[in-house]
């Protein structure tokens, strides 16, 4: 489906975040160093039987020395089909405080689309064992 409003730019996808509204309140600018975690939906098999698997989902996670590895996440966003409908977990995330052990270990059914939330977390965490299909970390 085209974007109505603007139809030069191609396909509209569904986008959904959890972030900061102004670069001011970035964790950057505010001195925290992130850590961001994507997951390709292509390695996804629910989106790639619905045909739908130029989307992506990112984590991100406060890499500050204090935190051993073990960063709070901090905001994420999805962009493809039934984002809205999953960015629910990574809210409830930050309001828990949970880091990517806690996102990773949480049960993600398969096949689903939110399984690429879990997904994303373990690839944070480096404990991505079952993702064969995503394609190794550039160094």
């Amino acid at each position: 489906m085209r974007c109505p409003r603007h139809p030069q730019r191609g396909l509209h996808r569904p986008r959904s975040g959890l972030g900061w509204p102004h670069r001011r309140l970035w964790p950057c600018a505010q001195g925290i160093k992130v850590k961001n975690s994507l997951f390709l939906w292509n390695a996804s098999d629910r989106a790639i039987a619905n045909g739908r698997f130029d989307a992506v989902t990112k984590l991100l996670f406060d890499d500050s020395p204090e935190a051993h590895g073990h960063g709070k996440i901090l905001g994420g966003g999805m962009v493809g089909t039934h984002a809205g409908d999953m960015i629910g977990e990574i809210a409830l995330a930050i309001e828990m405080g949970a880091d990517a052990v806690d996102i990773g270990k949480t049960i993600h059914p398969h096949p689903t689309l939110g399984e690429s939330i879990g997904m994303a977390a373990e690839i944070a965490h480096g404990s991505c064992g079952s993702c064969t299909d995503v394609p190794p970390a550039r160094k």
